[in-house]
C-alpha cells in the first residue's frame, strides 16, 4: 500500500509543481508597451494573484549564463522555461535552427537581427544567439501592480523560484526590451532593483542606446555602486564607443576609485584598442592609483609589447612606478616576466629594484624560476 501511495505520488508531483501559465499576451502583432499594460491590468482585475511573473523572450548575442553570477548551474529540479511555457520537449538543447529563428516574426527583429540573416544569405559566419528570458517579478495587491525585481535567464534552463502565475509575453524587439527596461531604471528610487535592470541592460545588442544610457547615468548625482555597475557592464562590451568612454572616464572623472574601476574594465575588454588605452593611461602623467592600475592590466594581457612597455616603465623616474612595475612583471601570466625580473636582478642601478626582483622570484614554486633565481645570486656572488 505505501509502495502505491509513493508511485502515486512521484506521477502527480510533476504535475502539481507547474506554473498556471496565461499566454494571451504574447500576439506578436502588439507593441510591448500595449502588452506589458494589458498583461497588468488583467491580472490585476481578472484575477485573484498577489504576485506573478512576467517573461519575455529576446535574442542575445551574449550568453546570459556568463554574465548572470547568480544563476546555477545545478538547480535541476525544476522545469525550464522552454517546457513550463512552450511545452518545448527539447529544452536541454543550447543550439537552435537558424533558419526557424530567421522565420519569426518580422517585427521582433532589431537591426542586428536581420543583419544576421543578410549574412546567412552571403555566407558569411552567422552570430550565435541565445534565447534568453527577462522575468519580472510583480506585486498585484492592493490593485497597484508594480514589479518588485527583474531576472533574467536562458530559456532552456530551470526556473526554479517560487510557484506563482506566469504571464508570457512572447518574443520581443531587442530595442523595445532596452528602452522598457531603461525607463523602469529611471523611474524607480530602489537602488537594488537598479542594479538588478544594470546588467540585464548589457545583454542587449543594442550598443548606441547602451552608450548614451551610460553617459547619463554617469553625469547623474549617483552612487559610487550604481556607477561601478553601470563601467562593469561597459567593460563586457568590445565596441569602440565603450573603450572610448572608458578610457574617458579614466583621465578624466574626479572620484579616483571610479577611474580606477574604468581602467579595470579596460583590462578585462582583452582586445587590442583597450590595450592601447590602457598604455596611454600607464606611461602619461595621471593619478598614481590610476598608472598602477594600468600597469598591473598591462602585465595581465601578457603580449610581447607589454613586456616592452614594462621594462621601459621599469626605468621611470618615478619611484613608486617603477617599483610597482617590479610587482607587474612578476605578474605576467606563465611565468613570462621571469627572465626580464632576472635581468632587473642582475643589471639594475637601483638597488631598491634588484632587490624587489629578488623578492618576487622568491615568491615562485617554479623549479625554473628557483634555478634562475640561483643563477641571479651566483653572479652577484661573482661580480
Amino acid at each position: 500500500m505505501l509502495l502505491k501511495q509513493i508511485i502515486l505520488l512521484l506521477v502527480i508531483l510533476p504535475f502539481s509543481l507547474s506554473a498556471q501559465v496565461y499566454k494571451q499576451f504574447s500576439n506578436p502583432n502588439l507593441d510591448f508597451k500595449t502588452k506589458l499594460k494589458s498583461c497588468l491590468q488583467y491580472a490585476v482585475q481578472e484575477t485573484n494573484h498577489k504576485k506573478a511573473w512576467l517573461v519575455y523572450q529576446i535574442y542575445t548575442s551574449n550568453d546570459p549564463f556568463i554574465n548572470n553570477p547568480t544563476l546555477k548551474s545545478d538547480e535541476y529540479f525544476s522545469e525550464s522555461l522552454d517546457v513550463l511555457i512552450l511545452n518545448n520537449s527539447n529544452s536541454s538543447k543550447n543550439k537552435y535552427d537558424r533558419n526557424s529563428l530567421l522565420n519569426q516574426p518580422s517585427n521582433i527583429f532589431t537591426k542586428q537581427n536581420r543583419s544576421i540573416k543578410k549574412s546567412t544569405k552571403t555566407g558569411t559566419k552567422p552570430v550565435k544567439l541565445f534565447r534568453s528570458a527577462i522575468i519580472f517579478d510583480c506585486f498585484l495587491e492592493s490593485g497597484f501592480p508594480r514589479i518588485h525585481r527583474v531576472y533574467y535567464q536562458r530559456m532552456e534552463q530551470a526556473f526554479s523560484k517560487e510557484k506563482r502565475p506566469i504571464f508570457w509575453l512572447g518574443v520581443i524587439n531587442t530595442t523595445d526590451s532596452f528602452n522598457s527596461l531603461a525607463n523602469l531604471y529611471n523611474k524607480t528610487k530602489h537602488s537594488k532593483l537598479k542594479q538588478q535592470i544594470i546588467p540585464i541592460l548589457g545583454i542587449h545588442p543594442t550598443s548606441s542606446n547602451l552608450i548614451n544610457f551610460a553617459k547619463d547615468e554617469l553625469r547623474a548625482n549617483n552612487s559610487a555602486n550604481l556607477k561601478s555597475a553601470i563601467i562593469n557592464l561597459l567593460g563586457n562590451s568590445t565596441g569602440y564607443e565603450s573603450i572610448k568612454l572608458l578610457t574617458n572616464i579614466a583621465f578624466k572623472i574626479s572620484n579616483i576609485e571610479i577611474r580606477k574601476k574604468a581602467v579595470q574594465a579596460l583590462g578585462q575588454i582583452g582586445n587590442p584598442l583597450a590595450f592601447s588605452a590602457l598604455k596611454m593611461l600607464a606611461t602619461r602623467k595621471t593619478d598614481l592609483a590610476v598608472r598602477k592600475e594600468a600597469i598591473f592590466w598591462i602585465s595581465q594581457f601578457g603580449y610581447d609589447q607589454s613586456i616592452q612597455i614594462l621594462k621601459q616603465l621599469v626605468t621611470s623616474k618615478n619611484q613608486a612606478i617603477s617599483e610597482y612595475t617590479v610587482f607587474a612583471i612578476s605578474q605576467i601570466p606563465e611565468n613570462r616576466g621571469t627572465p626580464l625580473l632576472a635581468l632587473i636582478a642582475k643589471k639594475s642601478p637601483n638597488p631598491k629594484l634588484r632587490e624587489k626582483a629578488i623578492f618576487w622570484m622568491g615568491q615562485s614554486k617554479d623549479q625554473k624560476e628557483i634555478d634562475l633565481l640561483i643563477d641571479v645570486f651566483n653572479g652577484i656572488e661573482n661580480e
